[in-house]
């Protein structure tokens, strides 16, 4: 009986790797689905559940091995914050999956904000909007936003190595962001920001000094 249970399971993974939206993911869930499965196989002696599962695992293994190797080209755009025709088109298509993120985030709020958009094969994967304090010594992030096929962390890393120093918001002291999600607060720590008060309750703020 437990075998059947075993089988299941193996199908819900399966399942499951079907519906990330981040091809690496779907890949990684897949393939160790289909490894299951290939286990599976061998449990119920059935010879081409064993085939099958096993091309697929290892054409899987492939694909992440060469996604791996593969070294993504980026670039940015440095942008009029919401005044700029795209960024607007393009909060409008990830309107909703951003506010999952960031709730209070006011699309029509245009004063003084600026931004850039991350480019990684020439497609826009990401984008950070933000307002200078009137000291100019702080910077506030508003959104910090990547796209769900692309929300890996590295377009956040090339951001924060490279691109800061070539935006205006790279010539502040500190960075003040809000954590309004338990993802979105995670993300921040991760990319070195230090609660600036309670953190146990959200919103959160948070900040990182810049050298």
């Amino acid at each position: 009986m437990w075998v059947e249970y075993f089988g299941t399971a193996m199908s819900v993974i399966i399942a499951l790797s079907l519906m990330q939206k981040n091809i690496r993911w779907l890949r990684i869930i897949n393939a160790a689905g289909a490894a299951g499965f290939t286990a599976y196989g061998i449990l119920i002696a059935a010879v081409p559940v064993i085939i099958l599962n096993s091309f697929i695992v290892v054409i899987d293994l492939w694909f992440l091995f060469k996604m791996r190797n593969q070294d993504d080209r980026f670039d940015f755009i440095d942008v009029d914050g919401m005044k700029s025709l795209y960024v607007r088109k393009f909060i409008e298509f990830y309107k909703e999956d951003i506010l999952t993120f960031f709730p209070g985030f006011n699309p029509e709020d245009r004063e003084q904000v600026k931004g850039c958009l991350i480019l990684r094969d020439v497609i826009p994967v990401s984008i950070i909007l933000y307002r200078l304090k009137d000291n100019k010594e702080t910077g506030e992030i508003l959104i910090d936003y990547s796209v769900p096929s692309h929300r890996d962390r590295t377009n956040a890393g090339y951001f924060f190595d490279y691109v800061l120093r070539h935006v205006e918001l790279g010539s502040v002291k500190r960075l003040h962001a809000r954590a309004e999600s338990s993802s979105h607060q995670k993300y921040l720590k991760h990319m070195g920001f230090i609660a600036a008060g309670d953190e146990s309750l959200l919103p959160a703020d948070y900040e990182r000094v810049l050298n």
